[in-house]
């Protein structure tokens, strides 16, 4: 583990342009480059020859993926500040009543979940993907659900509600996606949607996802589809970045198309189905890739202003109080608890106080994005120089202890 102030990553920091780029090339929003769909390829552990046994005791959960709730955890408080290699502690087993999931987790990819009884995470070997449930009390890990073998399989968006997990999961060859309803306790599994779907969450016995560039509501099992907003725009395709706190939708609708790939448009909030529609006047124009999320007090977001240009921006859910942190800030940021992590693709850091943040880690993280589920931050590990190599889903506690290679 490693520890330096946050003022020293001015020079090794990725220029905003560049973030968003990379946003735009992100394999895990776009698979291969076939615009066509190609026939619905899923499996399931149950087709392997021999699937290991699915348990599950029944406990449900209605924490979501993407909404941060407050930690029963008998962890103890701890100063940030305090964290070195002499003092670092052995996590403690987490046994509080929720898992607390971290706000940002959609905006990262949300590629681990959790419950008061498990978490899931996804692991890679060779062409395909598999969703794990792992005992939060054993460590006793059991893999739900397999890929058929693919060029660059994805599975992400993982939302746990009682005993079925949603999630995304690409076509091959193509950049169409399969929404994915999977019972954890018996392995029977059916696919609600399909199409360029983007950003999948599940809130209050609803899905909502972008879909060709429109933000869609529909029922638990895919029925009832609705528009909930359609954008307009004159160029390429374009990605809705959104969140969902205080029972409203907060999107940015895309506008002005950038050489680079991506929008910068105006901030809206709407009612869950859509009605009251109104513009936030928040001083920045925001972009429509990358962080975009909320704390249910505050929004955060990359975007673009006139007085200060790009940068990562925070405004009030009314968009008072618009302010610009450093223009060179770390490609994403999540929080769960209180605690406040960000990241780039080689360093982690906690907010330590209002002065700054302390870097708890280094290593290679792909596109710096970390999901957080309890005290755990999950991130996966990839060559940056081999961008053929394999994936690997990495996690460590933000108190210390060992990094675990998951898979």
């Amino acid at each position: 583990m490693k520890q330096s102030a946050y003022t020293k990553l001015l020079v090794a920091m990725i220029a905003f342009s560049c973030i968003c780029c990379s946003c735009a090339k992100d394999p895990d929003s776009t698979s291969a480059k076939n615009s066509e769909a190609t026939n619905t390829k899923i499996s399931s552990v149950a087709d392997e020859d021999d699937p290991s046994e699915i348990t599950n005791d029944g406990s449900t959960s209605d924490t979501q993926t993407w909404y941060s709730t407050p930690s029963n955890d008998n962890v103890p408080d701890k100063d940030p500040s305090d964290i070195s290699p002499d003092n670092l502690r052995t996590p403690a087993t987490p046994n509080g009543d929720t898992a607390a999931l971290g706000t940002g987790n959609l905006s990262n990819g949300a590629f681990a979940t959790g419950d008061k009884q498990n978490a899931y995470y996804v692991t890679y070997a060779g062409n395909r993907v598999t969703i794990m449930k792992e005992d939060r009390a054993s460590g006793t890990k059991t893999p739900i659900y397999m890929t058929v073998p693919k060029d660059e399989p994805i599975v992400d968006s993982l939302n746990i509600v009682g005993d079925t997990l949603y999630f995304r999961e690409n076509q091959d060859g193509s950049e169409r996606f399969m929404l994915v309803r999977l019972n954890v306790s018996d392995g029977t599994f059916d696919v609600l949607a399909d199409g360029e779907i983007d950003s999948f969450s599940v809130y209050k016995e609803n899905l909502y996802y972008a879909e060709n560039c429109n933000l869609v509501k529909c029922d638990l099992d895919g029925q009832n589809k609705k528009v909930l907003f359609e954008s307009e725009h004159s160029a390429v395709p374009a990605k809705i970045a959104y969140c969902i706190t205080d029972n409203r939708i907060f999107f940015a609708a895309p506008g002005d198309y950038d050489k680079d790939g991506y929008f910068f448009g105006k901030l809206y909030s709407m009612d869950l189905d859509g009605q009251n529609k109104s513009e936030i006047a928040c001083g920045a124009d925001v972009c429509n890739s990358g962080l975009f999320m909320s704390d249910g007090e505050m929004l955060y977001f990359f975007g673009n202003s006139e007085k200060d240009g790009m940068g990562l921006y925070s405004c009030k859910l009314d968009g008072s109080g618009l302010t610009i942190g450093d223009k060179d800030e770390p490609r994403s940021m999540n929080f769960v608890a209180g605690k406040y992590i960000m990241a780039t693709d080689a360093e982690l850091y906690m907010k330590k106080d209002s002065t700054g943040w302390e870097m708890i880690d280094s290593g290679n993280i792909r596109f710096g994005k970390i999901v957080l589920v309890g005290d755990d931050i999950y991130y996966i590990d990839q060559n940056t120089k081999d961008p053929n190599s394999t994936p690997v889903m990495k996690r460590e506690s933000m108190h210390g202890g060992p990094v675990e290679t998951l898979g």
